[in-house]
């Protein structure tokens, strides 16, 4: 009795050696941007936190004032203070502001810093969102409502 001794085709070796080829490529792509990934990261640049701890709109004498405070690891600089009322349109926008405004815009970690401003516009009984700027984009927002 003869016993046929069968390979596999071709076709099937073909594909065989295909997949093998790939999986290969993949195992060597993944290696290679994990080694350069490591190789070239950069530290990442610390940007200031910062958060209002209570503000005061008085529609009467239209004046703001804002208590803001550094809660990050770095300087902040706080360069523009807004008010907007509830559709988002701007009040108020003071991009310069002066030392008789904040004596001291430029905030250490842990330090308090207090804005005082003119508004006008503002009616007793609505709420307004204000929005203090640093100078590296760092923001923070906080809902106050005037009153008389």
């Amino acid at each position: 009795m003869r016993v046929s001794k069968r390979g596999i085709s071709p076709v099937i070796a073909t594909l065989l050696l295909i997949l093998i080829a790939i999986a290969a490529g993949v195992a060597v792509y993944m290696y290679v941007t994990t080694w350069i990934g490591s190789s070239t990261s950069t530290s990442a640049v610390a940007r200031s936190e910062i958060q209002i701890d209570a503000a005061d709109l008085n529609a009467t004498s239209n004046t703001l004032t804002v208590w803001v405070r550094n809660v990050g690891g770095t300087t902040a600089n706080i360069t523009a203070v807004y008010l907007l009322d509830s559709n988002g349109a701007i009040v108020m926008n003071d991009t310069s502001i002066s030392q008789t405004e904040m004596s001291n815009h430029q905030l250490s970690p842990g330090e308090v810093g207090k804005y005082t401003g003119s508004v006008s516009g503002v009616q007793s009984g609505y709420s307004y969102v204000i929005k203090v700027v640093c100078g590296d984009g760092a923001s923070t927002t906080y809902t106050v409502k005037a009153h008389s």
